[in-house]
């Protein structure tokens, strides 16, 4: 059905454009003429002089719908129905993917769920030494978590963008990815400040990226619940 969709998308593109760079006899010599007279023939200076001159751009395109637009629509239903028909189905070969060890696909509201517990833990056990600076082995300790979650919670999640994509859209796709971005940014802001040993920035990083966190998965479960209804 992919394959359909695409050699449906193909051709339509193709006739568009064919079409679409059709021109009325009168545009095409003109531009001939014009051509011809730049590289210095005369004949064809001549007869620039002579010619009326070019019709208003609202007659020149009523003159080329009426030539080509026929084509020129039929071209872009063709490419509106192959996009449709392809979509539907990498969101049909999204929803019945599966692992080669026959596990489901990647739950993404249960991944961003965990991994804001993930952080939410993280800032709850920063947060006591806010007064009193840790010491150096706190913050080698902070700094290998944080990579772990970034690697093993994070990474997963931002590689599910396109199937995230074609299941809710570009729009639903923002709306996620939006908040999930700016948590990304903030773990690293996190990271960079545990590795200059900036203890109370990585505290207050982390927090904002929870925050983002449960941002995103409000949006996911959002999503979810209307594309169920």
């Amino acid at each position: 059905m992919k394959l359909i969709g695409l050699s449906i998308l193909c051709v339509g593109v193709g006739i568009a454009a064919a079409f679409g760079a059709r021109n009325t006899d009168e545009v095409q010599d003109r531009a001939q003429t014009s051509l011809l007279a730049g590289s210095g023939d005369e004949s064809a200076k001549a007869k620039l002089e002579t010619l009326a001159p070019p019709d208003p751009p609202g007659q020149r395109l009523s003159d080329w719908f009426a030539l080509s637009g026929i084509g020129f629509l039929a071209g872009l239903g063709l490419i509106v129905t192959g996009g449709l028909v392809t979509r539907k189905a990498i969101k049909a070969d999204l929803e019945n993917e599966s692992s080669s060890e026959g596990e489901k696909p990647l739950d993404f509201g249960e991944a961003i769920a965990n991994l804001k517990i993930q952080v939410e833990k993280m800032v709850a056990e920063m947060q006591p030494h806010l007064e009193d600076w840790p010491g150096e082995e706190e913050f080698e300790k902070q700094k290998t978590l944080l990579e772990d979650l970034q690697l093993e919670g994070l990474e997963p999640l931002l590689q599910t963008g396109p199937r995230l994509q074609a299941l809710y859209g570009m729009a639903g796709f923002a709306s996620v990815f939006g908040p999930l971005s700016g948590g990304e940014r903030l773990m690293n802001r996190a990271w960079s400040a545990l590795v200059d040993r900036h203890w109370t920035e990585a505290t207050n990083s982390l927090a904002g990226a929870a925050e983002n966190l449960k941002n995103a998965h409000d949006e996911i479960t959002r999503l979810s619940s209307e594309r169920a209804a």
